[in-house]
């Protein structure tokens, strides 16, 4: 059961929520809430605005906040990285284990789902080396890998390669403008029919593929608009009426376990950084590609 609809007894206890990209923060008192504020200003990044001081200086405004403040729920959300630097401002302020509980959500392990690479798509040996950098759980605890290289030298067919060699599900959050582009690369590179892929692009393809996954129909890729999620997301956190899980059929954080994916490609971080950053805050998946 969701905790966002709770009773009065346990409205007043502090969680800390983990899951494997993000973690969230519910039910904060004053106290924690102003800790929380203090540690939030650093993610907070400026620019100048159009405004100008009656001196003539430049007005600066917050142009992107890399957390996330949910007044209706009481929940502050952030990425997992930043989880130890916030409970090192708590440790300093006084607040501690007995003060708000930690609960371990991470989805570590999804449903096998064989997917296989065409004959003639061969990674060559540079492309190996990113490949096993990011199948390497040795190099760092962390569920997501980030590769980086020029214009041209492969970075579609090495996600999709990798991601095939994971045995499940794949999900494939792009800007509007290249979904039907990997929609082509997967058909392309995996030995897929039209009929293995689900496009993610509206608010009623969502609540169909949950349905769908309920009755238990589900896909081997999904490839998702990022608009449509951050749309999904935006929805949770100003829905102020209770039966939003059972309109859509999930909460958020839970949506890549209810379709049983495993893994995620997120492509173009660069052109949209602060709604990709909005997807980490709820992303609950074994890996991030």
């Amino acid at each position: 059961m969701s905790d966002r609809y709770i009773d009065d007894q346990e409205i007043l206890k502090q969680t800390i929520t983990v899951g494997t990209h993000f973690f969230r923060v519910n039910n904060p008192n004053p106290k924690t809430i102003n800790v929380i504020t203090q540690f939030a200003n650093q993610y907070r990044h400026l620019g100048p605005s159009a405004k100008r001081n009656p001196d003539g200086r430049i007005v600066y405004e917050v142009k992107a906040r890399f957390f996330r403040t949910i007044p209706l729920k009481n929940e502050f959300r952030f990425h997992i990285e930043q989880l130890d630097g916030l409970l090192t401002a708590f440790e300093a302020a006084g607040i501690g284990p007995s003060d708000i509980e930690i609960i371990d959500k991470q989805y570590t392990t999804a449903p096998e789902v064989k997917i296989t690479i065409k004959d003639g798509w061969i990674l060559r040996d540079y492309q190996l080396d990113v490949k096993a950098f990011i199948l390497n759980k040795d190099i760092s605890p962390s569920k997501s890998r980030l590769a980086s290289l020029p214009t041209g030298t492969g970075k579609t067919v090495i996600a999709i390669c990798t991601a095939a060699e994971l045995n499940c599900a794949i999900g494939i959050p792009v800007p509007a403008g290249y979904s039907e582009k990997w929609k082509g690369d997967v058909l392309e590179q995996l030995n897929l029919s039209e009929e293995d892929v689900y496009m993610v692009n509206s608010r009623a393809k969502l609540i169909k593929a949950v349905k769908l996954a309920e009755e238990g129909t589900r896909y081997k890729v999904y490839i998702f608009n990022q608009e449509t999620l951050a749309s999904f997301y935006k929805e949770y956190e100003t829905a102020y009426f209770k039966g939003f899980e059972e309109h859509f059929g999930v909460h958020p954080e839970d949506i890549f376990e209810k379709l049983g994916i495993g893994v995620t490609i997120i492509d173009e971080t660069h052109e949209a950084i602060n709604m990709v950053f909005g997807m980490f805050a709820y992303t609950n998946v074994p890996l991030v590609i």
